[in-house]
């Protein structure tokens, strides 16, 4: 049932995705449009929806909290609300990293002057955190949309078929392909950069597995999809790329020139780095849990 399920959620979510992108682009829309802003935003509730769908058709229920459920509560007992602090913070942190990297590797990258394109200045760089995070709860319903779909569920069902390394690469990799069809339209790399369009479905594809391992740890430690949900919003937010990144002279791919593409790269290798240990942090404490079951198990079927 849980394969079935899988399959299910992935299905409504995709065609209901890819359904909307398709009219559009077929009636003659093109990407830089309010139209197009409208149909991106919707999408982040497609994931959601498609939970509801599927629950429905397999008569799953509709738990907010626990096992099994849509984790929409709230937790701040056993100081879990240490890690919904954490949870504003670390993307900063992943981000910055990254793009301090990207600036030792590529120092042409790297131009004070451009604060002023925020609104920012010297004297008020150090808003900027508070603005995105700010901004972030602001809008953290559409992150929320998502969250609930790929993390509170097609997450936890990879775990429990799959296991924990196979999920979070498996989990990624089908959250990276949900977003093709708006790359192929330019949302992130643009147009006109080296190994367009597969360069960019490959680089995205990583950080979808990065980051998703990222979000879903939070997701785990706190057993709610809200905290997940504040740090999508966060790094979709204007700016959120970190405080240095509104040094950076140019973010995005501009020629076909492959040296071109490599900041963008270098940029979300701390971040992968990070990753990789906290896989296997979880993958550990999932295989402890499930030997403690079985333990259990065996312990109640001998007192029978």
């Amino acid at each position: 049932m849980t394969k079935k399920r899988i399959l299910i959620y992935i299905l409504f979510t995709y065609f209901l995705t890819w359904g909307m992108d398709f009219v559009y682009v077929l009636a003659g829309g093109i990407y830089e449009s309010k139209t197009m802003e409208f149909i991106l935003a919707f999408s982040m509730l497609i994931p959601a929806i498609s939970v509801v769908f599927t629950r429905i058709i397999t008569k799953e229920g509709f738990k907010m909290t626990g096992n099994n459920s849509m984790m929409l509560g709230i937790h701040f007992q056993d100081k879990k609300w240490l890690w919904l602090l954490a949870a504003l913070i670390v993307p900063f942190i992943w981000m910055d990293m990254g793009t301090a990297l990207m600036f030792w590797v590529f120092p042409d990258k790297f131009d004070p002057s451009m604060i002023e394109s925020y609104g920012l200045t010297n004297n008020t760089l150090f808003l900027l955190p508070f603005m995105v995070i700010g901004n972030g709860i602001l809008v953290s319903f559409g992150g929320l949309g998502e969250e609930i779909g790929w993390r509170g569920y097609l997450y936890s069902k990879l775990e429990e078929e799959y296991g924990t390394v196979k999920a979070v690469i498996f989990g990624g990799i089908i959250w990276s392909v949900w977003h093709f069809p708006s790359i192929l339209q330019g949302h992130n790399f643009g147009h006109g950069y080296w190994g367009e369009p597969w360069s960019g479905f490959f680089v995205f594809t990583v950080l979808c597995i990065a980051e998703g391992i990222m979000l879903y740890f939070f997701t785990k430690k706190t057993g709610s999809v809200w905290v997940a949900g504040f740090m999508h919003a966060i790094s979709n937010s204007v700016g959120a790329a970190g405080v240095l990144s509104v040094m950076v002279s140019d973010m995005s791919p501009k020629n076909s020139d492959f040296i071109s593409f490599v900041p963008m790269v270098v940029q979300i290798l701390p971040l992968l780095l990070i990753s990789i240990p906290v896989t296997i942090w979880m993958a550990k404490r999932n295989s402890d849990g499930k030997e403690e079951k079985e333990k259990t198990g065996n312990e109640i079927r001998e007192m029978v």
